[in-house]
């Protein structure tokens, strides 16, 4: 495959200006919080490799696209590029081919080339970017990494005619729900790591040398993301505990940081307790397995979530707040659901329909709805301007409000949904519901159960 790969190494003001406009903009609200702890390692003044972990197909890409300014190039697997359109697209994004085996054998010369210019973009200080477990997946674990990352670190070293010092740069990117929008974002940024010492270790052997690091770069990716080793019922227990022995874990252990970090703390937290629990005391993990298990049958018989079970519905005084906004902000979520909701339904459906992957999901609504809505909205600016007579700067002004809506309706149907369930809660508890009852003397068993590990 003949692929141009034009001037990554240099700064592109058309990759600048698309980042930091209507596509910043579109990405920023997507979420409803964005947190990035160690930031100012991503500005560190050394030739970087980034490698985040792969947990939500393109999003991953675009969540280190908007977390900060600095142009990232990315390689990617070559079997992306088949298409002319494709290899436009990705090129104008920074984007280059690693050819493989299975690409054919007569294709890994190619690399060669894209090595040669991954020493030039790594020259000029610029990020190259990719990710070691090659593939995503929708699991809060780091899947074994693959060789790519030392492979390209050394061979970088080999080309340049200098010492390039290349740096290591780990980041961990946690979302609060895969497929949803409006969702919760923490971005961990490690600190970035020399590959001086696995240089040297390879003058003796190479591939002694490459094991090594790329088991560090395995290492220290696991500290800044969250990391559960087992699959099956034993990931769905410790992905549940996580949340219910949260509090119990926060009591008998000072955190500080951001609200995120501290969440990602204690969880951390409880991932290792039941890890060395898994190995010193593996029937009460068992025991703790059948309770979880029991546990999440019955709250989703209740139709409720944790955190309605964890804060026992909460205040009465935040259910008539909320009610109170409800009822205030029902007209600009009737506008915003007439505008835009509707579409993201559809857009969400059609995601479904063409991706068997869940994860591609999120990332196909996403690219689909940051070209539609524009579109959609200029439009009904437009309609609106022309049939109520208004100066043409209206145009901008509507779009505007418009955007607010949707915004505004995607956050009042969660607050609406969180209303509901609080209100139904309290219901059942004035009116003694046992279900609710043995649901709640359930979480505490498994509290005091897993207390009892520390």
């Amino acid at each position: 495959m003949d692929f141009d790969l034009g001037p990554q190494e240099k700064f592109s003001f058309g990759q600048f200006l698309f980042a930091n406009t209507w596509w910043r903009l579109w990405w920023r609200l997507w979420y409803r919080k964005v947190q990035v702890r160690g930031f100012k390692h991503i500005y560190t003044k050394k030739p970087m490799i980034v490698t985040p972990n792969h947990q939500n197909a393109a999003i991953d890409a675009l969540v280190m696209v908007g977390i900060q300014t600095r142009q990232l190039v990315w390689l990617a697997r070559a079997d992306v590029f088949k298409s002319k359109i494709a290899r436009s697209f990705l090129k104008f994004f920074g984007v280059m081919p690693v050819y493989r085996m299975h690409d054919g054998k007569e294709s890994l010369g190619n690399n060669e080339k894209i090595f040669r210019k991954a020493v030039d973009i790594l020259k000029a200080n610029r990020l190259l970017a990719i990710f070691p477990e090659a593939t995503h997946w929708g699991f809060r674990r780091l899947r074994p990494i693959k060789k790519a990352v030392p492979r390209i670190a050394f061979l970088a070293e080999d080309l340049s005619d200098t010492p390039l010092d290349i740096h290591i740069l780990p980041v961990g990117i946690y979302y609060e729900n895969y497929v949803g929008v409006r969702q919760n974002l923490f971005v961990n940024i490690g600190e970035p790591f020399p590959i001086t010492e696995y240089v040297e270790m390879r003058k003796e052997n190479e591939n002694k040398a490459q094991i090594a690091l790329r088991d560090r770069i395995q290492d220290e990716m696991k500290k800044y993301m969250l990391h559960i080793p087992h699959e099956g019922e034993l990931y769905s227990m410790y992905d549940e505990l996580r949340f219910i022995c949260a509090e119990c874990v926060a009591e008998k252990n000072t955190f500080q940081g951001s609200s995120m970090y501290v969440d990602f703390q204690i969880h951390s937290k409880v991932i290792e307790i039941l890890n060395t629990a898994f190995e010193s005391t593996p029937d009460t993990i068992e025991t703790l397995r059948q309770e979880t298990e029991k546990y999440v049958h019955g709250r989703k018989e209740l139709q409720y979530r944790e955190t309605i079970l964890a804060t026992q519905g909460g205040d009465p005084f935040d259910i008539i707040w909320n009610c109170l906004k409800l009822l205030c902000g029902f007209p600009i979520f009737l506008v915003g659901f007439i505008s835009t909701a509707l579409q993201y339904k559809y857009v969400y459906a059609f995601a479904q329909k063409i991706a068997k992957d869940v994860q591609f999901h999120n990332s196909i609504t996403f690219v689909l709805g940051f070209l539609i809505i524009p579109i959609s909205y200029s439009i009904i600016s437009i309609i609106v301007v022309l049939s109520c007579s208004l100066s043409w700067w209206m145009f901008f002004v509507i779009g505007a409000i418009l955007l607010i809506c949707a915004v505004i309706s995607l956050d009042y149907r969660s607050l609406a949904k969180k209303t509901y369930h609080m209100l139904r809660y309290k219901i059942q508890d004035f009116t003694n519901s046992k279900k609710l009852t043995d649901i709640q003397h359930q979480r505490s068993r498994i509290i005091s159960l897993f207390c009892e590990l520390f």
